[in-house]
């Protein structure tokens, strides 16, 4: 697999999925064996290889399992320190300047709500838009951190079988 042309085509696009997913259902699997330390190192690796996925720390943290939580928080600290040994501190910091003043595009892969409100609510290259409101992008952002906290919440207070199951919330 890992030597496969779909993989290979992705990480020349610089798409990281099959890898991701890969490490994903490692985490899971190993959580199901209980085996927490191997799953929260498998979560601190994804954190590490794509840092946007940092809410997938949340299912420890909110399951109360703090050994998953402190490996997952360690192996993806050790990771981001040895690429920045490999590359250089300028190459991490060029890095986080870059993530810092990106803007979603509004390409109609970015199924995120601010990708939607580029989509919808800016001038971008791909659709025009309803109307141009540009407070609405950090609008979705706020909109999207609230409703991964209102989720960690309502988990955190529910059964451990329908963690995280918006059926059940209550308003």
């Amino acid at each position: 697999m890992l030597i496969s042309s779909p993989m290979l085509g992705t990480w020349a696009l610089g798409q990281m999925y099959p890898l991701l997913s890969l490490g994903l259902v490692a985490a899971w699997v190993a959580d199901r064996r209980g085996r927490l330390t191997v799953s929260g190192i498998s979560l601190g690796l994804i954190v590490a290889v794509k840092p946007q996925l940092a809410p997938v720390l949340l299912w420890p943290l909110v399951r109360r399992r703090w050994r998953a939580f402190g490996a997952a928080l360690a192996s993806g600290a050790t990771a981001t320190l040895a690429a920045m040994v490999v590359a250089g501190s300028g190459a991490l910091l060029d890095w986080l300047g870059d993530v810092g003043n990106r803007r979603p595009d509004g390409y109609w892969d970015n199924n995120t709500l601010p990708g939607a409100a580029a989509r919808l609510f800016r001038e971008n290259e791909f659709v025009e838009p309803i109307a141009i409101l540009l407070w609405l992008e950090p609008v979705a952002y706020v909109l999207g951190i609230g409703i991964v906290i209102l989720t960690a919440f309502k988990a955190r207070r529910g059964s451990e079988a329908g963690c995280g199951r918006w059926s059940r919330l209550r308003f």
